[in-house]
């Protein structure tokens, strides 16, 4: 049991570790695994995203997805919050 704590939260330290050296430059174009790194998230969050609307914004050309640095940026210092009550309801999201 403890093993498996210890594991869990060595790959969570790596994980903040990973967050920290990846850096966006605010006019490069990058693509959404890059993207997902940052945000500690699956490729497949980034499209449901894109579909329903809510994550970052992004660029479309042709029938390629990109995120400009300074947008993934400016919406991440959007959802930062001091408390939970801070977060929007269920319902406005």
């Amino acid at each position: 049991m403890t093993r498996l704590v210890l594991n869990g939260l060595a790959k969570r330290f790596g994980a903040v570790q990973a967050l920290k050296s990846i850096h966006l430059d605010d006019e490069t174009l990058y693509c959404e695994s890059v993207i997902s790194k940052k945000l500690a998230c699956e490729e497949k969050t980034l499209q449901a995203w894109r579909s329903r609307g809510g994550g970052p914004p992004f660029v479309k050309i042709g029938r390629l997805v990109r995120y400009r640095g300074c947008d993934v940026k400016q919406w991440i210092t959007s959802r930062t919050v001091r408390s939970t009550s801070e977060l929007p309801s269920r319902a406005e999201v």
